[in-house]
């Protein structure tokens, strides 16, 4: 069996969804909430619809082997969710408002931005071929109309407009289209409005704008609210609203903003609200209405409108010249073809904490590989695409890579998958972005150069040293943040915002980090482990009960802080010595990190992240031979000769050895310490760069016959040499002379 279902208090776009999905899937029956607002009841009562609309009371809840849900993604919202999901049926969800509920693992999830989600339903309708009546079009019409405020919401796009024409195309009925959207108040809606009209006062806003606010009281439950904000805000005209009530034990508060500077979703969101930028909504429980009241004023000074400023004195004063250079080549070609160009993300935040940065990333309005493209042929460089994600990577001659991607919007298909994007704004692209401290954009266009743009409060943020999510999705869209809040914290001693706190530990309950894939975990440990003090990250990762997440073995062991300090300090003694380029820092501390693992459980982990061949090679071996290398390198000086010192140690990585160091600097005999340290660095420096000087040439000269047995004489040389017991090729053919003819 299979049904249809959709959400309790259901409006017009939940109706029309649901019938709609019927011509998906012929076979399944349409499931009506008990609830649903009273234009669509009246609809109902008065319209011969011919639907055949059943109850979850009617329907035998037994072997339901397909839901298909739809105008909702949240279980919350499903009337007798959990015995119809008793029998673990197989999931598809059809919507249009954003994010996942972790309830719900659907086998398909179409979830698109548009204004209604019977506009998403009718183009796979259209798609088909399927014709409708004229009266299924005019109910579809209703759902559009509806749930686009008959199109003047700014969440309406292109696709709601396209399919209202071809409904009308279909003889949708537009007298009746007005008939039921024109509604009249009831007596308790008709309160309320003069309640909230009576209370109304407008907060203006650090930067411009104004925000009406209003709130009421009520012994009794109030519905279809949004419907009385709706002629307020027509009557009125203010640029956005935040209606309170109080109903018995909760306070809703509904949000409708007009202009995008006002983002009523991130308003709401310190409340545990959600929905769009126009349109959200939050229910509180066991707070009065002057807390709900002051935490609002509190959002709405901190995080509403865009600050304008401009930063071109700081670029000059904090960027490296060779970057300056190449954001201004990329602006003139930015210029030359009309593309509206922004340097986004980490660059822009280091420029305003005063730190060097050499992460430049650019985005464009428009379509980022093309671009690309053109920078290249200006600059003589070379581009490598990744058409799926909008993005490209532009190789300068100097060998400096830039990456370049379309200002875009990117939809989850489930929490924890790699995003789907498509094309769209910078305001849009910077929404899409983790946190607010991340979401900051400079223009480089010449018109604007320098122009900071600041939608959500970054820089504010910045200030206050807080790290704040962008939306109350964010960590369920992408759980791998939760990683990335914590190394920011780490980082930049910043705090992590309430909200955003609480948020991250929902997603944490609700087992978000299930859904993560093990190569994307291995690249945010990498991350969190190429900081300057990781240690701080995974402290913090241990005492969230993350780490032993990833494995119920991985624990920090008591003195793993010391243990890192010494590898902070001998890293930066053998990259003086030996070079930056041959030490890969990430992989110390992992060998730290898991030290306590034994072999097998570390074998398992190593593979389950799915590091590379040589990557595991280096790990594995460490693991097997530190405690013969940790002997060696305390052995008496008379016990050891140098070529005894080579061949244990060039069997491990250098990674390796710099742990293995920094153990021994635990003990309590320093002396021990620096000899081992020393016992290194001539490995490192000198014996790891020896090589024999006569060539296979010389040994066919000499008269030996080429074969296995030149290896053996090869190795033996080296040897000798190593122990210092030939010095010059001369040493070396008299070396063979005696021992190999």
């Amino acid at each position: 069996m299979e049904i249809i279902v959709t959400h309790v208090n259901a409006d017009f776009d939940s109706l029309a969804s649901l019938v709609a999905a019927r011509f998906l899937y012929p076979q399944a029956g349409l499931v009506f909430p008990g609830s649903c607002e009273k234009n669509v009841r009246e609809y109902l009562e008065t319209i011969n619809h011919g639907l055949s609309l059943y109850s979850i009371r009617q329907i035998d809840l037994n072997g339901i082997k397909r839901v298909i849900i739809v105008d909702t993604n949240s279980s919350d919202r499903i009337e007798g969710f959990d015995s119809i999901f008793k029998s673990q049926p197989v999931i598809h969800i059809y919507d249009h408002h954003p994010g996942q509920d972790p309830k719900i693992s659907p086998e398909v999830s179409v979830i698109k931005d548009r204004g209604a989600t019977i506009t998403i339903l009718l183009d796979l309708i259209r798609e088909k071929g399927i014709s409708i009546t004229p009266a299924l079009a005019t109910l579809f019409l209703l759902g559009i109309y509806e749930e686009t405020g008959s199109f003047t919401f700014p969440t309406t796009t292109e696709f709601d407009l396209s399919a209202a024409a071809y409904l009308f195309s279909q003889q949708a009925d537009l007298k009746t289209v007005n008939r039921f959207l024109a509604q009249t108040l009831s007596a308790i809606q008709l309160e309320v409005m003069a309640d909230l009209i009576k209370s109304r006062r407008i907060h203006f806003l650090a930067h411009g704008g104004n925000v009406m606010l209003l709130k009421s009281f009520k012994d009794e439950y109030v519905s279809d609210l949004a419907v009385v904000i709706h002629k307020i805000m027509d009557m009125a005209g203010p640029q956005a609203v935040l209606a309170m009530v109080r109903m018995k034990d909760r306070t809703c508060v509904v949000g409708r903003s007009r202009v995008p500077e006002i983002d009523v979703g991130r308003i709401l969101l310190p409340l545990g609200g959600g929905g769009h930028s126009s349109a959200a909504a939050a229910t509180i429980k066991n707070i009065n209405l002057k807390e709900v009241e002051n935490k609002i004023i509190d959002s709405l000074d901190n995080r509403t409108e865009q600050s304008y400023a401009n930063i071109k004195d700081l670029m000059e004063e904090r960027l490296p010249y060779a970057i300056q250079e190449l954001i201004k080549k990329t602006a003139e070609t930015a210029d030359q073809a009309s593309y509206p160009c922004f340097v986004v993300g980490g660059l822009v935040r280091d420029i305003l904490l005063g730190k060097t940065s050499f992460d430049l990333d650019i985005v464009v309005e428009g379509e980022g590989i093309d671009f690309a493209r053109l920078l290249a042929e200006k600059v003589g460089g070379e581009v490598k695409k990744f058409a799926k994600f909008k993005t490209a990577v532009v190789t300068f001659p100097n060998g400096f890579n830039l990456d370049v991607a379309t200002a875009r919007t990117e939809h989850y298909p489930h929490p924890g998958a790699l995003p789907e994007v498509k094309a769209s704004s910078i305001r849009e692209d910077l929404f899409r972005r983790d946190f607010t401290i991340n979401a900051l954009a400079i223009q480089i266009n010449a018109a604007h150069y320098g122009d900071l743009i600041d939608f959500f409060g970054g820089r504010e943020d910045l200030a206050k040293g807080l790290i704040r999510a962008l939306h109350p999705d964010s960590f369920r869209d992408d759980p791998t943040r939760i990683f990335r809040v914590i190394r920011f914290k780490k980082r930049f001693g910043f705090e992590i915002e309430d909200g955003t706190e609480s948020l991250m530990g929902k997603a944490l309950a609700d087992g978000m980090l299930d859904r993560i894939t093990n190569q994307r975990i291995r690249e945010e440990l990498i991350q969190i482990l190429s900081e300057g003090q990781p240690y701080l990250a995974l402290e913090a990762l241990q005492n969230r009960g993350i780490l032993v997440r990833l494995h119920p073995e991985l624990a920090l062991s008591d003195n793993f802080g010391f243990l890192f300090h010494q590898i902070h300090d001998l890293l930066f003694h053998f990259r003086l010595i030996i070079g930056e380029e041959e030490i890969e820092p990430w992989l110390i501390y992992f060998l730290a990190m898991t030290e306590d693992m034994d072999f097998i459980h570390t074998e398992k982990f190593v593979s389950d992240l799915k590091f590379t061949r040589r990557q595991k090679n280096k790990i594995l071996t460490a693991r097997k031979r530190s405690r013969q290398i940790v002997e060696l390198l305390t052995t008496s000086p008379e016990d050891l000769t140098p070529a005894s010192i080579y061949r244990e140690l060039q069997l491990v990585s250098t990674e390796a050895l710099i742990l293995v160091l920094a153990r021994i600097s635990l003990l309590p005999d320093k002396n021990l310490s620096e000899e081992a340290k020393k016992r290194v660095a001539t490995y490192l420096v000198h014996l790891n760069r020896m090589k024999v000087m006569i060539s296979g040439e010389d040994l066919k000269q000499m008269g030996l016959p080429p074969g296995p047995d030149y290896t053996q004489i090869m190795e033996a040389i080296f040897f000798a040499r190593l122990d210092g017991k030939v010095l010059t090729k001369a040493d070396e053919l008299d070396y063979v002379k005696t021992y190999f003819r």
